[in-house]
């Protein structure tokens, strides 16, 4: 047997947490994606943060593009696992859009 990635192991623990309580309609957990294979922004939640990253330095998503999704995705699964104790979209919101900006005055993110 291969051993498991962390990242597939986090996967498959989170789907045997859930065990049934995600509506039939989510998509089904899926192997990990290249950097380079193109991803709908509902799919960004299932890339690690390093290709996240890397996606955000190339600019081929905006860091609002991925905080979308993923408050996307709490707004549906949340209701479900109760995992999020305390959200707050409007600091978060207003994070990505200063770090959008300052990458688009060419100013390093992450220092």
């Amino acid at each position: 047997m291969d051993p498991l990635s962390r990242r597939d192991f986090a996967q498959w623990l989170g789907a045997a947490a859930l065990g049934g309580a995600l509506p039939a309609s989510l998509p089904a957990l899926t192997p990990a994606m290249t950097v380079s294979t193109p991803v709908p922004a509902d799919d960004l939640t299932s890339l690690t943060a390093t290709e996240l990253a890397a996606r955000i330095r190339r600019k081929d998503v905006s860091t609002r593009e991925v905080l979308d999704a993923h408050l996307t995705r709490i707004a549906r699964v949340n209701p479900q696992v109760n995992a999020i104790v305390t959200l707050v979209p409007e600091m978060a919101q207003r994070w990505a859009r200063e770090a959008d900006e300052k990458q688009a005055r060419g100013e390093p993110l992450g220092v």
